[in-house]
């Protein structure tokens, strides 16, 4: 719990000196690119991200190489949008794996993850430190 304690308030001071630097954040889980109205398409949720020109983006419930989609859905991501990607897998998942990443403007200049204590699903936090700031 201590831990968990510290974490969120490395991220409170993170949140209050990303606002006073102008960086926009968004976060945007892509639910493995499946539309609210069940449609799969990675290009939408390129679109999403595009339209709203954020320099950093948190994304969740990514898939990556499974055999669900056999795609790195956040590289596509990327592809489709100019942006660096950072994942990090929580689970296996049906020979690949499922996680979390971040996409951003400006390349990072380290990435660490954090295995979060949970009773069910492994959940994490993956901080990803810039230039002037962290995510």
């Amino acid at each position: 719990m201590k831990k968990l304690l510290l974490i969120l308030a490395i991220l409170a001071v993170g949140v209050s000196t990303v606002s006073a630097q102008k960086v926009r954040v968004m976060t945007y889980n892509v639910r493995n690119g499946h539309g609210v109205d069940g449609v799969k398409d990675i290009k939408r949720c390129a679109e999403v991200i595009n339209d709203a020109r954020p320099h950093v983006i948190a994304v969740q419930e990514l898939d990556s190489m499974s055999r669900r989609n056999n795609k790195y859905v956040l590289g596509e991501l990327a592809q489709l949008t100019g942006y660096h990607d950072y994942y990090h897998r929580t689970i296996p998942y049906k020979g690949g794996a499922y996680g979390i990443g971040i996409l951003s403007r400006k390349e990072a200049l380290s990435v660490d993850f954090h295995p979060l204590p949970c009773r069910k699903e492994p959940r994490g936090l993956l901080v990803v430190e810039f230039k002037k700031y962290y995510l």
